[in-house]
């Protein structure tokens, strides 16, 4: 499982910022949006899901 943290101007940056260090897409990773402060967000993805049974 790989984590990756990445700042922007909007979630949406942030979120496109960090799904190019995963070389990664939406549906393959879970988005966790840390901190929406007042100059930019702070967003983790999370790559790589795991499955319970």
């Amino acid at each position: 499982m790989k984590k990756v943290t990445a700042t922007g101007q909007s979630v949406e940056e942030a979120v496109n910022l960090a799904l190019a260090q995963l070389n990664s897409t939406k549906d393959r990773v879970e988005i966790e949006i840390e901190d929406e402060g007042k100059k930019g967000f702070l967003v983790y993805l999370v790559q790589g899901r795991q499955s319970s049974m």
